[in-house]
């Protein structure tokens, strides 16, 4: 059994009992007997066993013939409630990545510095202390010194003063099996909030007035919703010039984790890669774009490396040295493929636009390059619009056992419920209109029309009236509670392509009704002369953009892609002759010739996409 599982059966218990019935354990287990260890009494690890249990050890032994360091951290992991991983981001990070970030980390380093010169490395988040065990060892090995005096240039901070008592029972377990001692050294081990805390006094408080030389962490994940509603303020008072929108804590750490750096220091991190996606981290991309900070990417894509979360991450390395390149790649068995990869792709920072980070070996950015240049825009050639946005769908978009008046009802299509358009033909959904439409604009019925020409629809939406005014923690400017939250494709004339907002590849499906459609995205060609919308349909499906979106957009668990108008938008159609259409139109299998007209290998886009 694993210890996540064993934890979630013994979660009646308190924190203090599991901890310290799993040390009891831990050292029994490997015979140590701890009343020989000096100073045993003063030690983090004493006040968590007097709390051990007999009823629980006997249920660990029961469960595990032996335990190591390693479980012990996961335990410590663990024990952190679900509300505290959900306002604190806790998530566990595997060895093999904590190795990998420590070890390149230190190279960058030991590349800039003399060999002689012993790095303070500092996890600013440092949660049960993995990375600072993992720092403690690599220390004592590579610069050949003492164990115990390699605490001398560990530094942890955490925002939770739990974490920090964990993570020096941690260190003090560590020690006792190593040196059969507790360290008399300082553990610097510090509860500071490292997003709030000013820079300069951050590290006169960790002892590093001339900066940190490596940071190494897994940021917490904390989106804005999850954050107490003090906390987001000062935060956003703080980082105004970086954020707007719904930020998460993960990018606050990059912008943060730079600034803490000595002349020559080095930052380690895994987070999130929708960082180079997402709006908002426009700023926060461009800081470090003029900076020069960007020293190595290493993308997972689709790979998942944290058991327990959903995210999509890769390894992000900066230097307070600035660099004009910088190295790039792909990992997509991480656990296999790591520790060997080799970084051959360097890309130019001065390519980068910060509005949206393209990122991939050169090979594949020239082939984005062509896909992009090679004809006209969809933005130029196409009307691509999102759909309809009532803000409580529930209420709106009603089935037929519901009695409301037809004439207020438009048909709709709930993209995101159909995988093929043959399918989709059997839509049967409609949604309550309160529209009319004057002199080419729709203008919502007013109350006393609604009550007298629609009084079942108004009857229906009064009982839904406290909802629909909660839209937008209501906030929302309504003239009548029954408007829709925005006006937007309140038209959708077909024939039209829908695509959902996340999908398994392209599938771009033809509707050719004019119905009304939400969760997703339609396109329309402005000439259905020059290019006929199954000819588009055609291309939209094909290996071209699957390739082109997944390298462009981002994925979601499952290996979704997005394919917002953003991420589509810059997709080109090629010049195409009349017999190049009737090719497309009538074969079964256009990849091979499409390749021909992008001008790109079929070899390299099989090195991503898969079908």
């Amino acid at each position: 059994m694993s210890i996540s599982s064993f934890i979630k059966l013994i979660k009646d218990y308190s924190n203090e009992k599991i901890i310290g019935s799993f040390i009891n354990c831990f050292f029994k287990l490997n015979n140590i007997d701890l009343l020989k260890i000096n100073n045993y009494q003063n030690s983090e690890i004493s006040k968590y066993i007097q709390y051990s249990s007999i009823e629980l050890e006997n249920k660990i032994n029961a469960n595990f013939k032996q335990l190591t360091i390693k479980d012990l951290e996961i335990m410590f992991e663990n024990v952190i409630d679900n509300e505290k991983k959900k306002k604190e981001g806790v998530v566990y990070t595997p060895d093999y990545i904590i190795d990998f970030i420590l070890d390149y980390s230190i190279d960058i380093f030991n590349k800039n510095n003399s060999t002689n010169f012993i790095p303070i490395i500092c996890d600013p988040a440092c949660g049960s202390g993995g990375f600072l065990l993992q720092a403690l060892k690599k220390i004592s090995t590579i610069y050949k010194i003492p164990l115990e005096e390699t605490l001398n240039y560990i530094r942890g901070v955490d925002i939770n003063p739990h974490s920090i008592s964990y993570t020096r029972a941690l260190i003090e377990i560590f020690f006792i099996v190593q040196t059969k001692t507790l360290p008399k050294n300082n553990f610097n081990l510090f509860v500071m909030d490292t997003l709030l805390t000013d820079t300069s006094k951050y590290l006169k408080k960790i002892n590093a007035p001339n900066g940190i030389d490596i940071l190494v962490t897994n940021p917490p994940y904390v989106k804005l919703q999850h954050l107490e509603e003090e906390y987001r303020t000062q935060l956003i008072e703080k980082y105004s010039k970086y954020i707007h929108g719904n930020f998460s804590t993960s990018i606050l750490f990059i912008l943060k984790g730079y600034n803490l750096l000595s002349n020559n220091g080095v930052l380690g991190y895994i987070t999130q890669n929708n960082f180079f996606t997402s709006l908002t981290a426009k700023n926060i991309r461009e800081y470090l774009q003029n900076k020069k900070a960007l020293h190595t990417i290493i993308d997972f894509v689709h790979t998942k490396v944290f058991e327990n979360a959903s995210a999509y991450t890769f390894l992000l390395f900066l230097t307070k040295k600035s660099n004009d390149k910088f190295y790039f790649e792909w990992c997509l068995s991480p656990k296999e493929k790591l520790k060997n990869i080799s970084l051959k792709s360097l890309l130019s920072i001065n390519t980068l636009n910060s509005k949206k980070w393209r990122l991939a070996p050169k090979k594949h950015l020239e082939n984005l390059y062509k896909i992009e240049n090679i004809g006209k825009k969809l933005k130029d050639i196409t009307d691509i619009k999102v759909g309809i946005a009532t803000l409580k769908d529930t209420v709106y978009i009603i089935s037929d056992e519901i009695d409301i008046e037809q004439e207020i009802t438009k048909p709709i299509i709930k993209i995101s419920e159909w995988n093929d358009e043959f399918e989709m033909k059997k839509n049967k959904k409609r949604i309550i209109f309160p529209y009319k439409k004057i002199d080419d604009k729709f203008v919502i019925i007013d109350e006393e029309e609604m009550k007298n020409k629609y009084p079942k629809a108004y009857n229906y939406l009064l009982k839904h009236k406290k909802e629909l005014l909660s839209r937008n923690k209501g906030k929302l400017k309504l003239k009548y509670f029954y408007e829709w939250g925005r006006n937007q494709s309140m038209e959708a004339n077909g024939p039209k392509l829908l695509t959902k907002t996340f999908s398994k590849g392209p599938n771009f499906m033809l509707d050719t009704t004019d119905s009304l459609f939400c969760n997703g995205y339609s396109v329309k060609p402005k000439n259905e002369k020059n290019l006929p919308i199954k000819v588009l349909q055609k291309i939209l499906n094909s290996i071209i953009m699957d390739y082109y979106t997944k390298i462009t957009s981002f994925q979601i668990e499952g290996n979704y892609q997005c394919f917002q108008k953003n991420f589509i938008e810059t997709f080109t159609i090629p010049d195409l002759t009349d017999l190049d259409k009737k090719f497309i139109l009538n074969e079964n299998n256009i990849d091979e010739f499409l390749c021909q007209l992008y001008d790109i290998k079929m070899d390299e886009i099989k090195e991503i996409v898969t079908r």
